[in-house]
């Protein structure tokens, strides 16, 4: 094998490599008082959303992961603590939005805002008909165009996955008008490696 054949072998992993990496995100979903582990897998033009949510005592009560098909438009829900059960399947087209989902003004902060595990990044501040939206995103590599169809009942992911900039939320907090927290993301860390069981 003469030494330019191999240099391009080399080449050609490393470019393959760039395009078919994956990210892994852990965090964590509130929502009405309850806390749920939200992790987030992607890998190319697949994306898996992991809940998990323990009882007081410890015992595991939901293991959910949404398996987002970019290709072929395709939401399967699937049981981990029920293996044998029948996955649920949805195409994107049966995901609607309302009125209510739809942003009516959105503010992009002028300084960057510092975090701890992501470094400097980028804060929004949105308004909704159903209250305050704060929304910040990592710069990097990872966009999320190709799932659009998939976040049509988000008002916050809708808007961001329809945007030409690239970049990951490791947070989203919503707020009621009367400034109480309904929901809230937070991502806490990440990882190159995605675990073999997830896909």
């Amino acid at each position: 094998m003469t030494k330019l054949s191999f240099k391009l072998i080399i080449w050609m992993c490393v470019f393959t490599t760039s395009i078919t990496h994956g990210q892994a995100y852990y965090g964590t979903l509130y929502e009405q008082g309850v806390e749920t582990t939200l992790n987030w897998y992607i890998q190319g033009d697949q994306m898996c959303m992991e809940y998990i949510h323990l009882t007081k005592t410890g015992e595991t009560e939901l293991h959910a992961r949404f398996y987002l098909n970019a290709a072929s438009q395709e939401l399967i829900m699937k049981d981990v603590l029920r293996p044998q059960a029948e996955p649920i399947r949805v195409h994107a087209d049966s995901i609607h939005s309302t009125s209510n989902h739809k942003i009516q003004s959105m503010v992009r902060h002028t300084n960057p805002v510092s975090t701890d595990h992501f470094g400097a990044c980028i804060g929004f501040n949105a308004k909704t008909h159903q209250g305050d939206y704060l929304l910040v995103v990592e710069p990097t590599l990872i966009e999320l165009g190709h799932f659009s169809a998939f976040f049509k009942d988000d008002a916050i992911l809708s808007w961001w996955s329809q945007q030409s900039e690239k970049g990951f939320p490791i947070q989203m907090v919503h707020v009621n008008p009367l400034g109480q927290v309904i929901r809230s993301v937070q991502f806490h860390r990440k990882e190159p490696q995605i675990p073999t069981s997830i896909f």
